[in-house]
């Protein structure tokens, strides 16, 4: 494991090292040991776009996969002029669906509108378990037949409960890092 010269982890490709003690899914705001790796973009803060161009929100934090050392969600915080009242709101959504704009620090998300995202479970930095995992990826299928894209990705990954991998379940498209490759301005 290298650090870096203030003796934080640093990731790897599009990976993260873990500390000790860590597993399952964390936000990198809280893992105060961990940072992008140097090259990368850091995208929190990056203003996020629905399908039209039109703003959803900020990228307020990532979750990171510890065990894998990968981004599997972002946490989004949904524009205030978006919700009703003084309404502070999150929504996840799986980093396989961005597609970045460097040129711009955007995050769009080519495939869902801003009607859909809203439709979105509200994310309250509760713990992810698989059973919500599957759950809210369900809901984005959901969303994808509904759009003039179609479907999204296919079939939801497998889970076998007993086994200690996750790798299985985060094969699927939308947890690929592919889109954080294809930048365009």
């Amino acid at each position: 494991m290298n650090r870096n010269r203030t003796g934080e982890h640093e990731s790897r490709g599009r990976g993260i090292y873990p500390r000790a003690g860590v597993e399952g899914l964390s936000g990198l705001n809280e893992l105060h040991d961990f940072r992008v790796v140097d090259g990368e973009p850091d995208i929190r803060g990056w203003r996020v776009l629905d399908s039209d161009g039109g703003k959803v929100g900020e990228v307020h934090d990532l979750l990171v996969d510890t065990a894998a050392m990968k981004v599997r969600y972002m946490d989004v915080e949904v524009a205030k002029a978006l919700l009703a009242d003084d309404e502070h709101r999150h929504i996840l959504i799986p980093i396989g669906m961005a597609r970045l704009d460097d040129d711009n620090d955007e995050v769009r998300l080519s495939q869902l509108s801003q009607a859909q995202l809203l439709t979105l479970p509200a994310y309250r930095n509760e713990t992810l378990d698989r059973e919500r995992e599957r759950s809210l990826l369900g809901l984005f299928g959901t969303l994808g037949e509904a759009s003039t894209a179609g479907s999204l990705a296919g079939e939801l990954p497998a889970h076998d409960a007993t086994s200690p991998s996750n790798e299985d379940f985060y094969r699927h498209p939308y947890f690929s890092d592919d889109g954080l490759r294809r930048r365009k301005g």
